[in-house]
């Protein structure tokens, strides 16, 4: 990975916008499409973007046509006016890929990307051909109540000592990944409109009724270590069509982790 934040695009990754209700949705895209392959759509987490896909199109995009959306209010997306839900936010993301012309696709999400994975599959089930959820979000109480606590905003400080904390924080998110990750995470976060939004926008869904209504094949991941990982049994169980798997010694940042396993189950799942 290169020691910067501002890691190059590479060979074939293009940066486009598309016009939606209200303003503009930023992606990434590479590859082209190849017969018997729907085009990939990767989402991210809160408060990361499309960025955080890089090492993974780099491994995808001689095989698919990738596009990785940056949600509305982050990366470079316009934010959303009015009520910021999972809908809204997803409502955005298909309008974003009609735009493109695509029609049919397979749906990759993570954390946040995932509860708005989940609720595309199961609001347009004739477009979504199959689907994986990385790190879903199915919270216990346990979770939902650290996840509120942290829903704060954050205080300047002259001497600069948010900064600080913020960094201590997003670090210890990302131990398993280079400190470049958590730099690029942080910036991400602070150059965000309003994060907390699609924070309380995850707490507010009924994630098990989107999930029971999902009829495509479905692949549950997430890694041992990652911070909400409880939710990945009750995610599976609550599917009509299932495949579950706990990868040994990851944690939150599986796509800068671990990029060529992920992509590995990306060409075994979505075939």
């Amino acid at each position: 990975m290169a020691n910067s934040r501002l890691r190059p695009l590479g060979r074939g990754v293009v940066k486009r916008y598309v016009a939606v209700g209200g303003g503009q949705v930023h992606l990434l895209e590479a590859g082209r499409d190849l017969p018997h392959r729907l085009p990939l759509v990767l989402l991210h987490q809160t408060a990361s973007s499309s960025v955080g896909y890089l090492e993974l199109i780099d491994e995808l995009r001689d095989e698919f046509r990738v596009i990785a959306l940056d949600t509305p209010g982050f990366g470079a997306s316009d934010p959303i006016e009015g009520e910021v839900t999972v809908p809204v936010l997803g409502g955005a993301l298909v309008e974003a890929l009609d735009a493109l012309g695509v029609d049919g696709f397979w749906l990759y999400g993570h954390h946040t990307g995932a509860a708005i994975a989940a609720w595309i599959a199961a609001s347009h089930p004739d477009r979504v051909a199959r689907l994986m959820l990385s790190g879903p979000p199915f919270l216990d109480q346990a979770v939902r109540d650290r996840i509120e606590g942290g829903l704060r905003d954050d205080v300047i400080s002259d001497d600069g000592q948010h900064l600080i904390t913020a960094w201590k924080r997003h670090r210890h998110l990302a131990r398993d990944v280079p400190a470049e990750v958590a730099q690029r995470e942080l910036v991400l976060y602070y150059t965000a409109v309003e994060p907390q939004l699609a924070y309380r926008a995850v707490l507010d869904l009924d994630f098990a009724d989107v999930l029971e209504a999902i009829r495509c094949p479905t692949y549950v991941m997430g890694g041992e270590n990652d911070t909400i990982r409880s939710g990945l049994e009750p995610t599976h169980e609550h599917l009509e069509t299932s495949v579950l798997e706990v990868v040994p010694g990851a944690g939150i940042y599986l796509a800068d982790q671990i990029p060529g396993v992920v992509a590995d189950r990306i060409r075994a799942w979505f075939r």
